[in-house]
Order: C-alpha cells, then sequence, then structure tokens
C-alpha cells in the first residue's frame, strides 16, 4: 500500500451507504465438510456469517435459546463431519450438543460470558483450527457489540474478518491490539454508528477510543481508519421488529408459569418497544434504536428465567423425559432420513420404546431408546466413511 494512499485513509472518515463494492467469495479451508449453527442474536448471526463465508460452510440458525428438534435435523440433513456453535448454552441450548453428540459428529463451541467475547473466541478459535484461512485475509472490520447495523455495511464493503467489541469497556484498546496482532491486517476499520450524518455524534459511547487508537497506528504499517454508518429507519424498525418478536417469545415460553420477576421483566420490555416506536415517529432515530436493543435485552432475560422454570418442572418426571427422547430422536431419524439411509430399523425401535412407555415399562424404554441412538450413529458413521472426509484438527487446515 503506498505512502500517499496510507495517509488518506488515516485521517479521514469514510462514509458507508447504500450500493457497496461486490465483496469477493470466500475461502474455502477444509476438506470435510463443516456445518455452523448459531442463534438469531445479531452479533453471532453476523460472526457466523463471516465465519461461513471464510470457510465456504453453510449456516443453520436456532432462536436464541429456544431447542427445536428439526433444527438438529437439518443440521444431520447436511452430513457434517464437524460442527462448529457459536454462542453460550443460553443462545444455543445444551440439547443441540446432545443431538449432535449422538450422531457421532464432533463439536466445537466458541462462546463467551457476552457477545464480544463470542466474536473474539470465534477469531481464536478459527485462527486454532483454520490457520491458512488468514493468510488471504488483509481487512478487520471492528464492530460495537451493540450495533446491529455496521456489519451488513462492512460485508458489502469489504472481504475480512469481522469481530465485536465493546467500545466502552476498560480493555477496549487492549482487545483492537489483540485483534490486530492475531490477524495481522493492513486495514482496520472501525464502525461508528450515526444518525444522520457523519458529522454527527456515535450512537453509543466511546468514540474518544476509537480516536485514540487510530492515532496511536498513524505511524505503524497498519492503517486503521473509522468509519461512519449511517442508521436509517428501516434499520430501527427492524430492531423493534426483533425485540417485539423476543418478547412474543419470551410470552409464549411463560404460557402456564408463575415467575413475577421474570414477567415484570417482560412488562419493561414492553414499556421500552412503546418508548422506541414513539421516538421514532419523532425522528429521534438514536434513542429508538437504544430503547429496542434495551427491549429485546430485558426479553432475552425474562425468556432465559422462563426456559430455566419450564426445564426444572419436567426435570424429575421420567415418563416426560423419555418422551422427550423419543420426540427428538424421530426428528434425527428424519434428518438421516433424507440423507437417503434406510431408517426402518430406528423407527422399529422407536415405535418398541413408545409402546414400553405406554405400559410404563420405563426400563424396557430406555434400552429400546439407547438401542436406537446405537443405530443411528452406527448409519450415520457407515454413510460418512463412505463419503466424506475427516474432521479438521488445530492448525492442520
Amino acid at each position: 500500500m503506498g505512502m500517499l494512499r496510507k495517509i488518506l485513509i488515516s485521517f479521514m472518515i469514510i462514509f458507508i451507504g447504500a450500493g457497496m463494492i461486490v465483496p469477493v467469495h470466500g475461502v474455502s479451508a477444509q476438506t470435510s465438510t463443516i456445518v455452523i449453527l448459531v442463534s438469531d442474536n445479531e452479533a453471532d448471526s453476523a460472526v457466523a456469517d463471516n465465519i461461513g463465508e471464510l470457510l465456504n460452510a453453510p449456516v443453520v440458525e436456532t432462536v436464541w435459546g429456544a431447542y427445536d428438534p428439526k433444527v438438529s435435523a437439518q443440521i444431520v440433513e447436511k452430513e457434517p463431519d464437524f460442527v462448529i456453535i457459536i454462542g453460550g448454552e443460553l443462545a444455543v441450548p445444551a440439547e443441540y450438543e446432545e443431538d449432535i453428540s449422538t450422531m457421532g459428529i464432533e463439536i466445537i463451541r466458541w462462546a463467551g460470558q457476552n457477545r464480544e467475547e463470542t466474536s473474539f473466541r470465534a477469531v481464536k478459535g478459527l485462527k486454532e483450527y483454520f490457520p491458512t484461512v488468514f493468510e488471504g485475509i488483509k481487512v478487520l472490520s471492528i464492530i460495537d457489540g451493540r450495533d446491529s447495523v455496521s456489519y451488513g455495511e462492512m460485508k458489502l464493503a469489504e472481504h475480512g474478518i469481522v469481530a465485536f467489541v465493546n467500545y466502552e469497556s476498560a480493555d477496549f484498546e487492549a482487545r483492537v491490539d489483540e485483534l490486530i496482532n492475531l490477524i495481522n491486517p493492513d486495514l482496520v476499520y472501525i464502525t461508528l454508528l450515526k444518525q444522520r450524518s457523519p458529522q454527527d455524534e456515535y450512537i453509543f459511547k466511546g468514540g474518544a477510543k476509537v480516536d485514540k487508537i487510530v492515532q496511536k497506528y498513524q505511524s505503524s504499517s497498519i492503517v486503521v481508519s473509522p468509519v461512519s454508518v449511517l442508521i436509517s429507519k428501516k434499520d430501527v424498525l427492524g430492531e423493534i421488529d426483533s425485540a417485539e418478536n423476543r418478547i412474543l417469545e419470551a410470552n409464549a415460553t411463560f404460557d402456564g408459569l408463575q415467575e413475577p420477576k421474570a414477567k415484570a421483566m417482560l412488562e419493561n420490555a414492553m414499556r421500552e418497544v412503546e418508548q422506541a416506536r414513539e421516538a421514532l415517529a419523532n425522528g429521534d432515530y438514536a434513542t429508538a434504536y437504544l430503547k429496542a436493543i434495551t427491549a429485546k435485552g430485558h426479553a432475552e432475560i425474562a425468556l432465559k428465567h422462563a426456559n430455566e422454570l419450564r426445564r426444572g418442572i419436567f426435570q424429575g418426571s421420567v415418563e416426560f423425559a423419555l418422551r422427550r427422547q423419543i420426540a427428538r430422536l424421530r426428528w434425527m431419524v428424519v434428518g438421516l432420513k433424507n440423507t437417503g439411509a434406510d431408517i426402518t430399523e430406528i423407527e422399529q425401535l422407536l415405535d418398541n420404546a413408545e409402546n414400553d412407555l405406554k405400559s410404563h415399562r420405563y426400563d424396557e424404554a430406555q434400552k429400546m431408546i439407547d438401542e436406537a441412538k446405537n443405530r443411528i450413529k452406527e448409519i450415520f458413521a457407515n454413510r460418512k466413511g463412505r463419503e466424506h472426509g475427516h474432521p479438521p484438527k488445530r492448525g492442520k487446515h
């Protein structure tokens, strides 16, 4: 990169708008089949999308905090050797790992205590398992973890690694340095979400820290440039819709349950959505966006409590646990059938388990279930042995 270009980029704020450069296609970094599983959390799904393009791997998405065996069936249909889960167990419940393990598929989960930590661990995991992917990466885009808008714009503008960072955290500068050292890019974009024009204030706090980072790297060979991304009415409406959907999911999970604190949290979320709509009607996109993401966060806390309460209710019921195992396995069998496998024997075993359950022969039902699991794993392994490669190992690809 020439000195003139470096100087120009270092001192300008790049305005990202509609109609950007078409990105280069993702690089395939593996010989085995990989599937990425992620929740519909904006940051986690953006990380999954970014990594999926780099690895040429399909992404399967589930609703945040919800387990759906149909999603497991979708994964089985793709006959993966290796599944990468992005996000913690609150976002992508542990039941998915259990389903995937039933098939004998290797799993790794990249997760942290929050979306920013999850993003960082995903980048580190990518470096650990697929180091050669980084050989063609020259651009790092850094986005605030609360910003669900900028990823779409940066995806259109550049092909590279995307990382979500908390701009207000005390270790913001250290985390940016760590990412730069890990990826070794030529160009680093740090996005700033703004309301009306590039001259407006940053919607979140932390803009001064971005300026400090830019100044720090001015004399280095790496170009660090702030990028103004303008939020639109459509962006705000999308965030409001997302918050309302999460509220609906929490309400549905609460059906018949009594949890006063969580329900109070849900009521707060509904009020915040109304406040977001009022702010949007007044043309205050920044306030509307902040209220919407706060509402969604509160709805997710309520959803977490509802899921925990529902699991606790049924935890002591042997019959419920057995019925749930059978129902989950039937969906795994649907996925296996869609690969072309003969699942007649497995279906018969599950039918036997249901008959035992109806007669309250719980031990016999569990034996049938265990046998069905073994046959599922054997049939899937035989198909993989004929048609697939081996799961990736650290630093081998």
